[in-house]
């Protein structure tokens, strides 16, 4: 029977012997025989000062150790480690660097493990104290690199993990508080952040301090590295020479080479050894539509061509498996294509991303295309709709199962809106102006669209006017709910329109109020024209005047004289969003 001594002298000299070129390192800290409660004396850690002696003046930390030996093989980098010994590091250390090493072998086999506190504190979360408790906890450890200076180059990562890591901010990991983010840090010389990182890493919570606003780093959870890739920017070109750039990623642990490209990584081509051949190269491919309607079919039409052309034959299974594969790729273009075809006769942007809709939301889109494709038949044969997909809102007009979406080219070649006169006559009007709500949502809205459809409208006619000066009001309302710039534009052009039509004083504080909105002020010639408003005969003038020049103790004099029918008149007008005698405008999600 080997003497334990013995066996202890050999384990600690293997460590000596294995750190004797690191010139910056003192192991004479690490005593045989050693008497203290729970550790076994530390590693120093020197700056490197050309030779210089050991002294307090260059010493950089001293690490901690717990050492122990074995004339046993070490099975699976497993090694027990007594319960009362981690209760002992969680009281009395900041961490530690465990060693054990095995003496059956030569060389020596020298395994560690980092304990740091957060290593410390979850593996004593694991260990439910009852009776029947094992007086040890199998822990796993790592080999020591070959080269000793990348375990030096651990030691001093984990000495920064260390401070990293005081009591005061373990606790604060169980505090539900919102992180700005998760975090790694790393400390280590290029050459050897390969080892480090293998060594284990450590996450932090990003939190900000409510007084100084400093980010303060708390322990979040210790981590495996489970293998490391070689990245790198790339392209990858199809057999049409449409190239992509793509991103290329190697395993150093398994070799396995992985190539992303597309819309959001959905081609994924990995190459890797086969497990019958070792020597053979098993290539698969991976589609997984993401994005856009128009970004999936590019995507699919891409890699159609990409692995396009005669395979090589391996054997049936898996001639059939590339077949339908191959097979679900077209079925897969065709859909697309068709739905693309669809979306375009509705007037509904390809750049539509479905992940975005609702359940809700994909099954309206569904109905619009059935409708689109007489599949699904509608009653009443006249119906005006609003459709809301993802953050785009769509006006429809379905006649006998004709669906045309209102703010398109199409709609204005086949209907007429029709306006009624106070005689009961009709007059016909700009067709595009029947959608009121939600504009800055709709993505067919454009000044230049709406504009169109004034061609060989009446404008001059004073009914027509007031249609327009309404629809400008509306405008208004809208761009109180979105803040849309083109709004207030367009209103600009149609009060140009029918100014000729309508009383100067509405054109005066409209484009005023216009102004208001864009600048909170109003320009001198502006200033000119509504001031003397205040003395118009009209008391809702004389109000909507004084708002804009903001004389609220005038404005409110006024508002006191009014009738209840006229002060719900006020409020009824989107000018009265500027004064104090409105509600609280409502947001885009309340008018929903």
């Amino acid at each position: 029977m080997v003497n334990p001594k013995r066996i202890e002298e050999r384990g600690i000299t293997a460590i000596k012997d294995y750190l004797d070129e690191c010139d910056t390192v003192d192991t004479s800290y690490i005593a045989i025989n050693d008497k203290a409660p729970g550790l076994d004396g530390s590693i120093d850690i020197y700056a490197n000062t050309n030779n210089e002696q050991f002294s307090k003046n260059n010493l950089r930390f001293n690490m901690p150790v717990q050492v122990k030996s074995t004339s046993k093989n070490i099975t699976n980098n497993k090694f027990p480690v007594s319960v009362i010994d981690l209760n002992f590091y969680n009281s009395h250390t900041n961490g530690l660097i465990y060693l054990v090493v095995s003496t059956a072998t030569r060389p020596r086999k020298i395994f560690y493990k980092k304990l740091a506190p957060l290593d410390i504190k979850e593996i004593l979360r694991t260990i439910k104290p009852t009776a029947a408790t094992k007086p040890t906890k199998t822990l796993s450890f790592k080999i020591v690199p070959p080269n000793p200076f990348a375990f030096l180059n651990i030691l001093v990562d984990f000495h920064s993990q260390q401070e990293r890591q005081p009591k005061s901010l373990l606790d604060f990991n169980d505090m539900k508080r919102p992180s700005k983010s998760i975090v790694t840090k790393i400390f280590s010389q290029p050459q050897f952040l390969t080892d480090t990182l293998k060594s284990g890493v450590y996450f932090y919570r990003e939190l900000i301090d409510d007084l100084s606003g400093k980010k303060i780093l708390v322990p979040y959870h210790s981590a495996v590295l489970t293998d490391l890739f070689k990245v790198n920017q790339t392209t990858i070109t199809n057999s049409a020479g449409e190239a992509l750039p793509a991103i290329q990623s190697v395993s150093q642990l398994t070799g396995e080479r992985v190539i992303q490209t597309g819309t959001q990584s959905s081609i994924v081509i990995s190459s890797g050894k086969t497990e019958v051949d070792r020597e053979k190269k098993k290539i698969t491919f991976r589609f997984t539509p993401r994005g856009t309607y128009s970004e999936r079919l590019h995507d699919v039409k891409f890699l159609i061509s990409l692995i396009g052309g005669p395979q090589k034959k391996i054997d049936q299974v898996k001639e059939a498996n590339w077949s339908a594969f191959i097979e679900s790729l077209n079925t897969q273009k065709k859909q697309l294509s068709a739905i693309i075809i669809d979306l375009k006769t509705l007037g509904i942007p390809t750049t539509l991303d479905p992940e975005t809709l609702s359940t809700k939301e994909l099954e309206e889109l569904n109905s619009l295309q059935r409708v689109l494709h007489n599949d699904l038949i509608v009653e009443p044969t006249d119906q005006h709709i609003h459709v809301k997909l993802a953050s785009y809102r769509f006006d429809f007009f379905i006649h006998k199962n004709r669906i045309t979406n209102c703010l398109t080219n199409e709609f204005a070649k086949r209907y007429t809106l029709q306006y009624k006169r106070t005689d009961g006559s009709f007059f016909p009007v700009n067709p595009f102006t029947g959608v009121r709500d939600h504009l800055y949502a709709h993505p067919n809205f454009s000044i230049q669209q709406i504009m169109s459809g004034f061609t060989n409208m009446n404008c001059t006619d004073e009914e027509a006017a007031n249609y327009y000066n309404y629809y400008v009001l509306d405008l208004l309302r809208n761009y109180d709910q979105s803040k849309f710039e083109p709004l207030l534009d367009l209103a600009i052009e149609i009060l140009d329109k029918i100014k000729v039509s309508l009383d100067d004083e509405i054109i005066i504080l409209n484009k005023a109020q216009i102004e208001m909105r864009r600048s909170a002020r109003l320009t001198v010639s502006q200033l000119k024209k509504v001031i003397p408003l205040t003395d118009n005969s009209d008391e809702l003038i004389r109000l909507a005047a004084l708002v804009l020049l903001n004389q609220p103790d005038d404005a409110t004099k006024v508002w006191n004289k009014l009738s209840a029918k006229k002060k719900d008149d006020f409020t009824s007008w989107p000018i009265s969003s500027l004064s104090n005698f409105a509600p609280a405008p409502k947001t885009p999600s309340e008018t929903e």
